[in-house]
């Protein structure tokens, strides 16, 4: 019986997350993360007649990180599904808004724990510094919740540029200025002015 595949579901080892053709070849493929936290591509045919169950790691294929259990993959996994599986029950404030993971992330956990290491402490978790921008090296802290909920006062907090009233976050996109650069230049008591013209780190 044919069975109609789409993302996020389960192949064995496999989740699915988004479908693709290939030049040259027949068919649909699908882009899958392996439970392992490698990335692969498969055939749809062979994902629903059950051929197709894993990159290969339970046969020794490819070496694996053996870190599905732990914190830093939980949290990795949990953030890709948010921005990729629309039966995530947080979609909606997540992918469904745009919001995304870099493709070194999702591709790999393995490049995601190169990026971020392991959390400081059970109270730490996965923060995105802008909340609009995407799960990505440069947009990522391990972050307490105290830590989090600073940052997002002084992220969002009201600069008058030029006449005008914007938040950090729009002056960081605005002049291309990092926004942690902007919050450390008002934090050492630059004006708002100074904060997103100024040369210098």
């Amino acid at each position: 019986m044919s069975r109609t595949v789409e993302p996020g579901m389960r192949f064995g080892r496999l989740t699915t997350l988004a479908a693709i053709k290939i030049p040259g070849r027949r068919g649909t493929f699908w882009e899958c993360q392996c439970d392992c936290g490698n990335a692969v591509t498969k055939y749809n045919g062979h994902l629903v007649n059950g051929t197709a169950k894993t990159c290969g790691c339970v046969k020794g294929a490819k070496r694996t990180h053996m870190m599905s259990g732990k914190p830093e993959y939980k949290a990795w996994d949990n953030a890709r599904s948010r921005c990729y599986n629309p039966e995530n029950k947080r979609y909606p404030l997540y992918g469904a808004r745009g919001i995304t993971m870099c493709d070194r992330w999702r591709k790999s956990f393995q490049n995601f724990f190169d990026d971020m290491g392991r959390k400081p402490s059970p109270a730490h978790s996965l923060d995105r510094i802008d909340n609009d921008g995407p799960y990505s090296p440069e947009n990522c802290r391990w972050a307490t919740a105290e830590e989090q909920n600073n940052n997002r006062t002084s992220y969002n907090r009201n600069l008058a540029i030029g006449g005008l009233t914007m938040t950090v976050a729009q002056a960081s996109r605005l002049t291309g200025i990092p926004h942690a650069t902007i919050l450390s230049r008002l934090a050492a008591g630059k004006t708002d002015e100074e904060a997103v013209s100024c040369p210098g780190r």
